[in-house]
């Protein structure tokens, strides 16, 4: 006899039934809602810059020469990862308890709307390029008023900061960036879980901070938040007295392979997790057209968003120079991410309400 083991199903039938609106609402509300987490990400992550940059453990010629030097400078790695990581959990706050649409935390909720015969899964792909689409687009907001408004300069430490992070990331290999984005949102997709779970909003609030505190202080890779470091960067970039240039193909050498390992950290070791064993009657033969089905999902993801935000934003920044290159290339992609929204709602969910 089989039994579902840690009241799992209960949370999974908590969240489907959440899913459901997701996976139906009007491509204008759910670009929006992507719009809405994207933004609260990158806010989370510009307050956490700004209160961890000063200890930002910059090589002592690199300090140097940006005259960074005490006491606007107290190099320290590990209290600039746990600055970092305890503010920046504001932002899944904000999307979860506030109301939001995150492509990461999506690769869970929807599909267990999936798994449980509530959507299938051209709802699921529908919500995960538009959420994606949404995602960039706030935080490119957010990065372009941070750089509008002076708070983060190619002058200041925070600057520098996103300059040097954004460097890091791009030259991570493939395999590390893919990996660590997995790592990132089996952490997430675990919040996500423990915000559910619990039945007041104080306990909801800690079951989001310390995975997420966890994940950042550790160094995992988070897609949504690295769109909103590269856009930053890429526009610092177009200043006078940069520490580093950051360019689009840099950010989708990071991007691709953060967003597929994102896919699977959260799928395969939070949503399938716990579907397969809280669940008595889902057995071996079922958890493989589970899996199919992610693998047609991800694909298609890859396929109408990713590949071609990164071959137009590349393609763009090779003709244009200076903030037209940083700005305009994701523009447009910001347009073609909103038709794509649309076209996938009327081909793949209907009929169109």
């Amino acid at each position: 006899m089989s039994f579902g083991l840690y009241d799992a199903d209960k949370v999974v039938d908590k969240l489907s039934q959440a899913a459901i609106p997701k996976t139906c609402a009007s491509p204008g509300k759910l670009f929006f809602g992507g719009f809405a987490a994207g933004a609260y990400i990158a806010l989370g992550f510009l307050f956490a810059i700004m209160s961890s940059g000063s200890f930002y453990p910059f090589p002592q010629d690199v300090a140097k020469a940006l005259n960074l030097t005490y006491p606007y400078r107290i190099p320290n790695a590990s209290v600039f990862k746990i600055l970092l990581g305890a503010t920046f959990p504001v932002g899944l706050i904000a999307v979860l308890i506030g109301g939001a649409d995150l492509r990461t935390g999506n690769v869970q909720v929807p599909f267990y709307a999936k798994m449980t015969g509530k959507a299938d899964v051209k709802k699921v792909i529908y919500n995960r390029v538009t959420s994606y689409g949404g995602n960039f687009f706030g935080g490119f907001f957010v990065a372009y008023l941070a750089v509008a408004a002076a708070l983060i300069t190619t002058g200041n430490v925070f600057g520098s900061v996103v300059l040097d992070v954004a460097y890091k990331k791009a030259h991570l290999s493939a395999r590390e960036a893919f990996r660590r984005g997995v790592g990132c949102n089996r952490l997430v997709n675990v919040a996500v879980r423990l915000y559910a779970r619990s039945s007041d909003y104080a306990g909801k609030r800690l079951g989001i901070r310390f995975p997420i505190f966890a994940f950042v202080t550790i160094g995992f890779e988070h897609s949504i938040a690295n769109m909103r470091i590269f856009s930053a960067a890429v526009m610092l970039s177009a200043h006078e007295g940069a520490l580093h240039t950051i360019t689009r193909t840099d950010a989708f050498h990071n991007l691709i392979p953060v967003t597929l390992g994102n896919a699977v950290g959260g799928f395969l070791f939070v949503a399938f997790y716990y579907r397969y064993v809280g669940n008595k009657d889902v057995g071996p033969k079922d958890a493989l057209y589970v899996i199919r089905d992610f693998i047609i999902a991800t694909a298609a993801l890859m396929i109408i968003d990713v590949l071609p935000m990164a071959a137009i934003t590349i393609a763009l920044s090779k003709v244009l120079s200076g903030m037209y290159a940083a700005t305009i290339p994701a523009i447009v992609t910001i347009i073609y991410l909103a038709i794509v929204s649309y076209v996938a709602r009327r081909v793949l969910v209907k009929p169109y309400q």
